[in-house]
């Protein structure tokens, strides 16, 4: 740290099958502005970015794909957030990043998923997120709303004349959301959660999709004080509580309404 700014610089490397993979180095700078009386904190990274594929992505059976190369990327990222007012915090992060030889699983022409190599992949887009917090005395309540876009579109394609070149990637959404509203009482926990979701490609040039779609949770949850070290979490979650009718992959229909309990039990060391 010099003065007001924060700086961190790594280098990570990883050995796989006896072999050292490229270098990967990430620089971030972190600095606090005041701003009409609040405190912004701001980041911005950089970062260059290796994945080498997974034993599921090489020898899954039926599917997989041994002679897939290794990702390779660069990445921007800027991040910045800030207490708006009380209880009210806003966040907002930007991002830039292509990468070469993005593994992504589709399905071929038999109907079995499986992973290919892209040439050259661009990604960008925003992600944003505000929280409101309001304490009533015995009711505490919590709000989130979040809206994140990505842009993920292929700039160079292995295939001559590849029809996805300067489309949206497949099953990727480019608009998603999501509305959450705690309610907590005591040691109840009541909460709504709002999803939305927008359409998806389900061809390389984007001329088929499947339609956007919002499904909705509710659920309830009840902690315990620990009593000779244990705690018990009980819940009941209600999902698709009003039983819409989607799919998140073609066709493939997700279930309507269900309903879900859970119970776990934490250890406390004495």
């Amino acid at each position: 740290t010099i003065g007001k700014i924060s700086y961190h610089f790594a280098i990570r490397n990883e050995l796989v099958d006896y072999n050292t993979k490229p270098l990967m180095p990430s620089l971030g700078i972190k600095r606090s502005f005041l701003v009409n009386k609040k405190v912004l904190y701001s980041d911005f990274n950089i970062s260059k970015t290796s994945r080498y594929p997974t034993l599921n992505d090489q020898f899954w059976i039926p599917g997989g794909n041994s002679l897939l190369l290794p990702e390779i990327g660069h990445e921007l990222e800027w991040n910045n957030s800030s207490d708006l007012i009380e209880g009210v915090k806003f966040s907002l992060s930007s991002f830039y990043g292509k990468t070469k030889d993005w593994i992504l699983w589709l399905p071929n022409t038999n109907g079995v998923w499986s992973p290919e190599n892209i040439k050259e992949v661009m990604r960008y887009g925003v992600e944003s997120r505000i929280v409101v917090e309001k304490d009533l005395g015995a009711v505490s309540l919590r709000s989130t709303f979040q809206y994140n876009m990505l842009n993920a579109v292929t700039k160079a394609s292995y295939i001559q004349n590849d029809a996805a070149l300067n489309h949206q990637l497949m099953y990727t959404p480019k608009n998603q959301g999501q509305f959450c509203l705690d309610v907590l009482f005591n040691k109840f926990l009541i909460y709504y959660r709002q999803s939305l979701v927008g359409r998806v490609y389900i061809n390389s040039d984007n001329t088929s999709y499947l339609p956007n779609y919002s499904p909705a949770d509710f659920g309830l949850e009840w902690t315990s004080s620990y009593i000779d070290g244990k705690q018990i979490i009980a819940g009941l979650k209600i999902i698709n509580i009003f039983n819409e009718d989607y799919h998140v992959i073609s066709y493939r229909p997700m279930p309507g309404l269900h309903v879900l309990f859970n119970l776990k039990i934490n250890l406390k060391q004495q």
